[in-house]
């Protein structure tokens, strides 16, 4: 299940945007998630929500939740869907470029859920794996950022 979850969680790429209340913040996005093994090859829109908050200005906490949408194919001829959720817990080490502009790294654990049908079998795993991302935020105004990020699971 591992290589499965790396995979959809690999092919996910967020434009968010952000709302800063003091050191708080908090934002929502939408990207592409996506899931290829052997013939099975599909993607879906994911949707995420995000909360944090920075005890300088270098470094923060970040609590997640993230849809990666369902993803349906084909698997060897058979009707296929893959669905995972989950929840992340990340520290953030930012690297301010500008009084607008900054760049960030994150990394902390991602626990998930996934759903697996074949055909009328349905299946379903859970787990933990290690979360990293990285990414850049354009602060617009002093309440409104805009926040593009890449992550993965290992």
């Amino acid at each position: 299940m591992k290589k499965y979850l790396s995979l959809a969680l690999s092919g996910i790429c967020f434009l968010t945007t952000s709302v800063y209340a003091g050191e708080g913040y908090f934002g929502f996005g939408a990207g592409s998630s996506s899931y290829t093994e052997e013939d099975f090859d599909a993607s879906d829109t994911g949707l995420n929500i995000y909360g944090g908050l920075k005890s300088n200005e270098n470094l923060g906490a970040e609590i997640s939740y993230t849809d990666f949408g369902m993803q349906e194919g084909k698997f060897h001829g058979i009707n296929a869907s893959v669905e995972v959720t989950g929840l992340g817990f990340s520290a953030v080490g930012i690297l301010p470029v500008s009084d607008s502009f900054d760049v960030f790294g994150k990394v902390g654990l991602f626990f998930w859920d996934a759903d697996i049908r074949l055909g009328s079998f349905l299946d379903g795993d859970d787990g933990a794996d290690l979360l990293f991302g990285f990414g850049a935020t354009n602060q617009l105004t002093d309440q409104f950022a805009l926040r593009g990020i890449g992550s993965s699971s290992t």
